[in-house]
């Protein structure tokens, strides 16, 4: 009798064992899944391209021009950057995707996978990009993405687009 109880505890602690595990296995698996960072908001998105506005660029030294004023010496034609020489359009699309790779990563198992950036001035026929083509990063054939488009003066809109 004594040895049957031993037995059934032995199969008991087993059991208690497989549960252990099991469990633990489904735990991991969902903090693995929870530790993905949310995906970008439009908000986030909408903020982010209200502060690149702000940011210096090497354009004008040695007084930087920030963003915005390279977007419109870009739009405007401004063949080089006083001092420098540079072209403000290079400079701007070197800026802005070092900016974005910064902020975001993107990668297959990333909640970002791509992204889309246009600087379009709107004309008479319809917008006309500045940059003569959007810039392209990453995946960007996606079926969900978050956008946020932010206006500046002269009719020129800055448009990111962030593949989910």
């Amino acid at each position: 009798m004594k040895k049957k109880a031993q037995e059934e505890m032995v199969g008991f602690v087993l059991i208690m064992l497989v549960v252990a595990v099991v469990f633990l296995v489904f735990l991991g698996i969902y903090l693995r899944q929870a530790t993905n960072a949310e995906p970008t908001s439009s908000a986030e998105i909408s903020q982010f391209l209200e502060a690149a506005f702000e940011i210096t660029t090497e354009c004008g030294t040695p007084f930087p021009r920030k963003l915005r004023d390279v977007i419109l010496m870009c739009d405007t034609g401004i063949a080089n950057c006083p001092l420098t020489g540079e072209d403000p359009c290079v400079i701007l699309k070197e800026t802005m995707e070092n900016v974005i790779k910064s902020s975001w990563v993107f990668a297959e198992n990333s909640p970002t996978k791509g992204y889309v950036l246009d600087i379009t001035r709107e004309t008479t026929t319809g917008p006309v990009s500045v940059l003569n083509e959007p810039i392209f990063g990453g995946e960007i054939s996606c079926r969900q993405y978050r956008s946020a488009a932010k206006p500046l003066p002269d009719g020129i809109t800055m448009k990111l687009e962030i593949c989910l």
